[in-house]
């Protein structure tokens, strides 16, 4: 927790992730476009927020983040890779004081069948990251840790019957990367939403559980159910931080797209 005020403004940055920030905006847009008078229908005065930077920058702006403003929008997944790319930023000296997160608007109802799920209107997570060593003399509460992560895509060329075996392969060397705890509760939050890939994934987690005979509490509903695209593994994070156990999140997209953080206390 904290404001950053500790902090000079070229030592903080944000990151955040999206797929439907702007949505609604640019619908709106292309109604008008559609409409009698064409382009002349658009105000300069709205243009800008159809920008998937407007979270990034309002947040940027409004704690002085001058190191990077940063927005992902890999589809499902940006928001882990938000939290993922904010940790290694500070490791490597790029930043001190990171917030980052995940800002969705109405996602539209039609892409429901997609994400498996049924929508949700719209949601939001932030996360404070700085070093243990830094939040500890500035007696900030700590929420939790980020133990290790993960990012991979795979493309179509290796999501066939043909490739998946070396695929499978490379999925258990991503899913042994990670720092599993060897003790106590471990919590785990798959991909909330159903496609193919996801169920290879799932299908390849617990085949990977099975061979290491890790003791793990698989979390199918903890913290949200998928209504929020990037937004959603960020809602499981918080759930686990919530429940003071370590755990991992993986992410995917129905692109190929996989993410997985690993978070301790």
């Amino acid at each position: 927790e904290g404001d950053g005020d500790d902090y000079a403004e070229d030592e903080k940055g944000v990151i955040m992730g999206t797929n439907y920030s702007d949505w609604d905006i640019r619908e709106r847009f292309d109604g008008l476009i559609r409409a009698p008078g064409g382009a002349k229908n658009l105000s300069p005065l709205e243009a800008p927020n159809s920008s998937v930077n407007i979270p990034a920058s309002t947040v940027s702006i409004k704690y002085g983040c001058k190191a990077f403003s940063i927005t992902l929008t890999n589809p499902m997944v940006a928001g882990l890779e938000a939290l993922a790319y904010g940790t290694h930023a500070i490791a490597n000296g790029r930043s001190r004081w990171v917030v980052a997160g995940a800002s969705e608007g109405s996602i539209p109802e039609r892409l429901g069948g997609m994400l498996g799920c049924v929508t949700g209107d719209g949601a939001a997570v932030a996360l404070i990251l700085e070093s243990a060593a830094t939040a500890e003399r500035g007696r900030r509460k700590v929420l939790g840790k980020v133990a290790g992560f993960t990012n991979r895509f795979f493309p179509d060329s290796q999501r066939t019957e043909v490739t998946w075996p070396a695929t499978a392969l490379a999925l258990r060397r991503q899913f042994r990367s990670l720092p599993w705890p060897k003790e106590g509760p471990v919590g785990l939050c798959l991909p909330s939403f159903d496609c193919p890939w996801t169920r290879a994934v799932r299908d390849a987690v617990h085949s990977f559980l099975d061979s290491e005979s890790l003791a793990v509490e698989i979390l199918p509903t903890l913290g949200d159910a998928g209504h929020y695209a990037t937004v959603s593994p960020l809602l499981q994070i918080q759930a686990l931080l919530d429940r003071k156990i370590p755990g991992v999140v993986i992410g995917a997209s129905p692109y190929g797209h996989l993410s997985m953080i690993a978070v301790g206390r």
